[in-house]
């Protein structure tokens, strides 16, 4: 297959830039894609090699790689779309944004935080705008404000953290023993799953013992199953029925009623 005339070499800084961006999960796809391109295609590869290696397009690679290959790193920004210019006047958005770092409550509202449906009716409400919900998210995003989320943190109590959590967060950040991971290389995240609760015991209950009561087990039980509990209480129905249930008629027939013992 003919190479393609767009042979990149990196600088010392550029290859920096761009193992950064694609180790990044902080970034739009679009951009850590782009890093990736790049820096395959630096190392001799073909765009077919590179597309096949992505699951991207041919299209996409030799774009990217011509782009880079004619502007360098500012190739890969993204260009001014064309289309109708923004019309809201800065006012309005700054008070859309104002109103959206405020708790709900101060507006009368029986709300914890905003959704973006409950942001945008307030202000449609209220005069303040008749912008969409989509165009108020889109000037929240401008910076970062997500009154529909929160953020919570907790402190570690192990002295050894640091050093069990290392290698966890050297790979969140693209790393693995100070190094930066190859542009193909991929982190699988597995996480348990407290939800999950046992449906059957993990092992079968255990026989009574000899002059034992009953049998019982500290496993999970299936629905349905019988508790310990009360396979006990079946067990021991007659030493703890009351003196006048049929069980304790039957034991005290023929019984010497000073020591409860049997009259034979």
């Amino acid at each position: 297959m003919a190479r393609s005339p767009f042979q990149i070499e990196l600088s010392g800084e550029e290859a920096r830039k761009l193992r950064s961006q694609a180790a990044r999960y902080t970034v739009p796809h679009g951009q850590v894609l782009r890093a990736k391109i790049v820096l395959l295609a630096a190392e001799g590869k073909t765009n077919a090699e590179i597309a096949r290696r992505l699951d991207c397009s041919l299209r996409t690679v030799s774009l990217w790689r011509k782009r880079f290959f004619e502007q360098r790193l500012d190739g890969l920004r993204d260009r001014p779309r064309s289309g109708r210019p923004r019309r809201s006047p800065p006012e309005e958005v700054a008070q859309v944004k104002a109103i959206a770092c405020e708790l709900p409550r101060e507006h009368g509202l029986p709300l914890s935080r905003f959704s973006r449906a409950e942001l945008h009716r307030l202000v449609v409400e209220r005069g303040i705008s008749e912008a969409s919900a989509s165009t108020i998210a889109r000037w929240l995003a401008e910076d970062a404000l997500k009154p529909w989320q929160h953020r919570s943190w907790v402190f570690p109590t192990d002295p050894a953290f640091l050093e069990r959590a290392g290698p966890v967060l050297e790979l969140y950040q693209g790393r693995w023993q100070g190094k930066l991971l190859h542009p193909g290389d991929f982190v699988i995240c597995a996480d348990e799953k407290p939800s999950i609760q046992a449906r059957a015991r993990i092992h079968p209950p255990l026989a009574p013992a000899p002059g034992s009561r009953g049998s019982g087990s500290s496993t999970p039980t299936s629905a349905g199953a019988p508790s310990p509990t009360s396979l006990r209480s079946t067990s021991g129905a007659e030493d703890t029925a009351g003196p006048g249930s049929s069980a304790a008629r039957k034991r005290g027939a023929g019984s010497n009623p000073s020591t409860g013992s049997s009259g034979r």
